[in-house]
Order: C-alpha cells, then sequence, then structure tokens
C-alpha cells in the first residue's frame, strides 16, 4: 500500500456573516500578494535584482490583516516566491518573454493546512482558524472561526484547503491522503505517445497497436468560448465601466469562462482515461511522451498573420494531459518517462529522410512510403527509445473519442 494525494471541490454552505468573511479572506490575500509584488518590483528599480526569499516573507509576516493568519500570509509569500523561481528558470531556458508577477489582483485564494483546519466529519464542518487579535486587557485571544458546512461527506486525512470563488458561490479545494494498492507492470511491452492539438494523444506500441484519441471536442468548447468572449467584450466596450449593462455582460463573461472550464477539466480527465484503459489493456510497462514543453514559444515570428494558430498553441492543455497521463499510469504501475520529440514527426520511418508532412498525411519524398503524420511522430518516439527493431506503421488504426 501507498499514500497518494486526491484532491476534492465542494460547495459551501455558511451564514451571511461567515460568507463576508470569507470574501474578505481572499481580500487581504490578494493584498498581501500585490504588497509583495510592488515591493519587489520597487526594489528591482533601484538595485537591479530581486528581493530575497527571507525578506519576501518578512513583508507579508509584518503587514497587518483582519481575518487571515500568519500561516496564510507566509502561503502567500511562498506562492510569490515560487512563481519567481519558476520564471526565473523559464528565463535560463531562453523563454525571454516571461514576466515576472506585476499584475494586481482584487482576490486571491487563501489557503489553510491541516494545523489550522478542525474538521467535524459527523457534522460535515470545517472550522477555519483566524488571525488573533489582543482584548481590553491586553491579552492575545485567538479569532472567531470561519464555520464552513458542506452537502456532502468531507473525506478524512485532510492536508490542505484552498478557498476559491466561482459563479457568485465559494468552494473548498480540500487535498487529501488516501491508501491504494500499489501496483507493478512486469511486461516488455513498452509505448509511446504523440501530443497534438487536434489529435490529442497518438499512441504506439511494439506490437504495433496504434491509437488515436481525438480530441475535436475540447477544440470546439474553446472556439465556443474564445467567440462568445469576444462578443461580450465588444458589447461592453461600449458600455460605461460599473453601469448596470456592464455588469450584466461581466456576469455573463465570467458565467462562460467557468463553465467551459470545467467542461475541458472533465474532457481532459476522460481522454486520459480512455488511453489508461488502452495501456492496461495492452499490458503496457513503460510510456514515453514526446515534450512539447515551449512549443508555444516564438509563434508570433513564426506564423506572422496567422493569429488563430498561435491562439490554438497557446491554449493548447499539453500540460495538464501529461500531468494527468503520469498520476494516472502511475497509480497502474506503469512508468512514464518524458522525452524530446523533436523532428519526430518528419523523419520518415522507412528510409529515415527528413520530410515535411502535409496536412494529416505523411508522404516520403525518398522511398514513397504513405503513413499517418501523428501515427509517424508516435512512432518515432518509441523508435528512439527502444532497443529492438520496430514493424513499419500500417493502416489498421484504432480510433477514440472523447464524446
Amino acid at each position: 500500500m501507498k499514500l497518494i494525494y486526491n484532491t476534492i471541490k465542494l460547495k459551501i454552505s455558511c451564514n451571511k456573516s461567515d460568507f463576508k468573511r470569507l470574501e474578505q479572506c481572499n481580500k487581504e490575500s490578494a493584498h498581501i500578494w500585490n504588497l509583495c509584488v510592488s515591493k519587489n518590483n520597487e526594489y528591482y528599480q533601484n538595485n537591479k535584482k530581486l528581493l530575497s526569499i527571507k525578506e519576501i516573507r518578512n513583508i507579508a509576516k509584518q503587514e497587518k490583516t483582519n481575518i487571515i493568519c500568519a500561516f496564510n500570509k507566509q502561503t502567500i509569500a511562498n506562492k510569490l516566491i515560487e512563481a519567481y523561481k519558476a520564471i526565473s528558470k523559464a528565463r535560463k531556458a531562453g523563454r525571454i518573454d516571461e514576466k515576472y508577477p506585476y499584475k494586481i489582483k482584487n482576490y486571491y485564494p487563501t489557503e489553510w493546512n491541516y494545523n489550522f483546519l478542525f474538521p467535524d466529519y459527523k457534522n460535515n464542518l470545517i472550522l477555519l482558524t483566524t488571525t488573533r487579535y489582543i482584548d481590553e486587557k491586553d491579552k492575545k485571544r485567538n479569532g472567531k472561526q470561519i464555520k464552513l458546512k458542506f452537502k456532502t461527506s468531507i473525506p478524512q486525512n485532510i492536508k490542505t484547503l484552498k478557498l476559491i470563488y466561482e459563479n457568485n458561490c465559494y468552494y473548498a479545494c480540500i487535498s487529501y491522503l488516501v491508501e491504494v494498492e500499489e501496483k507493478q507492470v512486469n511486461t516488455q511491452n513498452m509505448a509511446s505517445i504523440d501530443l497534438g492539438e487536434i489529435h490529442s494523444i497518438v499512441s504506439v506500441d511494439n506490437n504495433n497497436n496504434q491509437l488515436i484519441i481525438t480530441g475535436r471536442k475540447i477544440r470546439s468548447i474553446k472556439q465556443f468560448r474564445n467567440k462568445k468572449l469576444a462578443e461580450l467584450k465588444s458589447k461592453m466596450a461600449n458600455c460605461k465601466k460599473g453601469s448596470r449593462q456592464y455588469k450584466k455582460y461581466q456576469k455573463a463573461l465570467n458565467y462562460i469562462k467557468n463553465k467551459t472550464k470545467q467542461q475541458i477539466h472533465y474532457y481532459l480527465h476522460k481522454l486520459t482515461r480512455l488511453y489508461t484503459n488502452w495501456a492496461i489493456e495492452k499490458g503496457i510497462s513503460v510510456v514515453y511522451i514526446g515534450d512539447v514543453t515551449g512549443i508555444e514559444q516564438n509563434t508570433k515570428e513564426n506564423h506572422i498573420g496567422n493569429s488563430n494558430i498561435r491562439q490554438k498553441i497557446s491554449q493548447w492543455n499539453y500540460g495538464k494531459i501529461i500531468n494527468l497521463l503520469q498520476y494516472k499510469l502511475n497509480l497502474e504501475g506503469i512508468r512514464v518517462k518524458l522525452v524530446n520529440e523533436q523532428y519526430s514527426s518528419q523523419i520518415c520511418p522507412n528510409c529515415f529522410n527528413l520530410n515535411k508532412p502535409i496536412k494529416r498525411n505523411y508522404n516520403c519524398n525518398n522511398c514513397n512510403s504513405k503513413f499517418h503524420r501523428d501515427i509517424v511522430g508516435a512512432w518515432n518516439i518509441l523508435n528512439f527509445n527502444y532497443d529492438n527493431k520496430l514493424e513499419l506503421p500500417n493502416n489498421k488504426i484504432k480510433y477514440l473519442r472523447i464524446s
């Protein structure tokens, strides 16, 4: 048995007083974030370097708040530090278009860990710690706890709770530990995955089983979202900011964003579950995934005049797909390895000549071989990482849809 983290999102029920306090929590969290960012930017302008980790934490710690406690403030500071580290790492890798945090936030999700929340499993309640205060006798007192009620049962072994706001409701994103049976696959069958924007997952194993899972449903949801958001933003531009009509359009815009976000999240889970089931059926022990990190880099220069392609690449959820595949395959005892996928879709499996494919077909100019373009990519990824000789791709391709 091994312990893994699971996350569940539960709708919060509470009285009006606690609802206002939850709103105040996220406002104060945003204030701490904005303060740390502004101080860091100011220090950078004067000294041409960023504040140290200790200095950022001290800024958050020393700021007085009415509701959130010291742990909440330190968590925000740590999140900001992680963001700075991630951007620095990306810049060192050559992604100079990445920017350090600079936007002013009105709200920021507040987070508590197991030391600062108290679950009542019988009544489906969670009590959240708030900041301490000094009473009239100059004694420190614990602040009144925030009581969260849930209609569904709350999980055991809660580790963290994050407060988020969607569609005029507050939700608790709860991370908790569960025990699962440790599995291990001891077969010689290996597979590779070539990720795509149209065909989300294309896979080939060393037994010449070929699979394509199309992601056109996810693509259609994004197209619908982009169209509706453009219409609403156009209408909002003709309204006075803050007017009644402006607020109606803003509410509709937020509704479309949240609804499509949930739909995409659902279909990404369905997509990765389909592949996991196929991998279990074929007895696959190792999966090589072509790492497409940074593919959106320099798209402006490479696709001048074609903003549609740039938009599709920038909205491609390849990172989430990789994370979900790693999580689900590892639970089944299947190892996942990220590998280089450069030129994998251009190398001919038959003569290894380099050709640039057109649309979904791959026609080799050297040996006149014809293959499916995405299957070629998956085949080459596996061939680069497999010791034995692979059979050439055939026309027996299994297609799966997520809807």
